[in-house]
């Protein structure tokens, strides 16, 4: 899991009131057969790792062609506005699945802050969560704040809190909400040579110690274990290649999984098998795009997704993509299938669909069958996508273009 992915990062802003007004669910009928898709981030370490770490070659990404989108029925997918007024921005899931949380100001003299409104009762009012705007923890009990420029973290259900000693810095908690890790950066010279020293704590700041370094990167992500670490950027400052790399933090040892420049946009899948990450103004033009890397296979090679726009995992190993097309009525929705590179579209643009969204403003929950949450530019109102069975392991077309059969 990303080390953002349990934090809302947002700017306490103040936020115009929502009037609700009474709307029905819209069932969406799914694409019709498509045309082909347009192409389009912790103590000093003091030791070498316990477990050498093997020589990663740059490797060349090779380009995924994208079959052509599978005959296979789609279910419709069914859209219902679960707040009104332009109110909200920001959306998110709760842990548990049950609700859509998002940044707010239901009335004049209500608070700003983090409201929810529940899937199965929309258009509800919103329900009053906390005025911090975040980060917090994974199950959102604890939250992060700063306060007189020390670090500090407040259990809201005791209403009491802590403080810890690391300089006022970011932190973030493990998935099993056993430690926390926070980075320490060098404030000058060139971005990619900085160096970066990863401090991992217990879940109360105690017992901090530097568990490896980085030049030019950092921490990237926890995996779900909570006992290995994403890391991406040089292991030493003579390095000439950024890697992104799975440290184990128990006993130090790295392993590399493949050499990468400027990579952003990083995301694990939600079994940690694959990385989804993109490569912008490399030196090489060759190098840049969307790409997909197994995390579990040796000397793993990247493949290039032939695809622009914006990606979000929704299972294990299926990825919702969202084409960039500014000129649409309205956007397209498409899954792929993270090892084989086939793709269904799910959603065909229209100019009477509601899933127009604004600024890119969407997040998917995967708890039991997926929804999507975003915010419709047509009506600044927030609005829920139910996909039923669209991610699940279900028939797609393969790269030769043969059937596969779902397990």
């Amino acid at each position: 899991m990303k080390l953002q992915c349990a934090a809302l990062l947002v700017s306490a802003i103040v936020l115009e009131a929502c009037v609700q007004a009474p709307v029905t669910p819209v069932a969406v009928p799914s694409a019709q057969p498509p045309s082909p898709i347009a192409a389009t981030t912790i103590t000093a370490v003091t030791a070498e790792p316990t477990k050498a770490s093997a020589a990663v070659p740059t490797l060349v990404p090779t380009s995924l062609a994208l079959s052509a989108p599978t005959s296979t029925p789609i279910p419709k997918i069914a859209f219902t506005q679960v707040a009104a007024g332009g109110c909200c921005m920001q959306p998110f899931f709760s842990p548990d699945g049950a609700r859509v949380m998002f940044l707010d100001k239901p009335g004049a003299g209500a608070a700003t802050g983090i409201y929810a409104v529940a899937l199965d009762n929309p258009l509800s009012p919103p329900q009053f969560f906390n005025a911090h705007p975040g980060p917090y923890n994974q199950d959102m009990t604890l939250a992060i704040d700063l306060v007189n420029g020390a670090t500090t973290v407040r259990r809201l259900a005791a209403k009491t809190g802590f403080s810890v000693n690391n300089g006022g810095r970011f932190i973030s908690f493990s998935p099993d909400g056993k430690r926390m890790l926070w980075m320490v950066g060098e404030d000058a010279g060139g971005f990619d040579v900085r160096k970066s020293d990863i401090t991992l704590a217990n879940a109360d700041g105690t017992t901090p110690q530097v568990i490896a370094s980085r030049y030019g990167g950092g921490a990237v992500a926890w995996f779900a274990d909570s006992e290995h670490l994403l890391l991406t950027g040089r292991s030493s400052r003579a390095d000439k290649t950024s890697r992104f790399s799975v440290l184990n933090i128990t006993d130090k040892s790295v392993r590399d999984l493949v050499a990468v420049e400027r990579a952003r946009s990083v995301q694990l899948s939600p079994d940690d098998k694959w990385l989804l990450y993109l490569v912008a103004q490399a030196q090489d033009e060759a190098s840049d795009g969307t790409f997909i890397v197994s995390t579990n296979e040796q000397s793993s090679q990247p493949r290039r997704l032939p695809l622009f726009g914006s990606f979000r995992w929704c299972s294990p190993d299926k990825l919702l993509f969202v084409p960039l097309n500014l000129n649409a009525p309205s956007n397209e929705l498409w899954v792929v299938d993270a090892p084989t590179g086939a793709q269904t579209q799910l959603l065909s643009a229209s100019a009477d669909s509601p899933f127009k969204i604004l600024n890119g403003d969407w997040t998917v929950d995967t708890h039991g069958s997926p929804h999507i949450a975003f915010v419709n530019s047509q009506d600044k109102n927030i609005w829920v996508a139910a996909l039923g069975n669209a991610c699940s392991q279900r028939a797609l077309q393969r790269d030769d273009g043969r059937s596969q059969d779902a397990n």
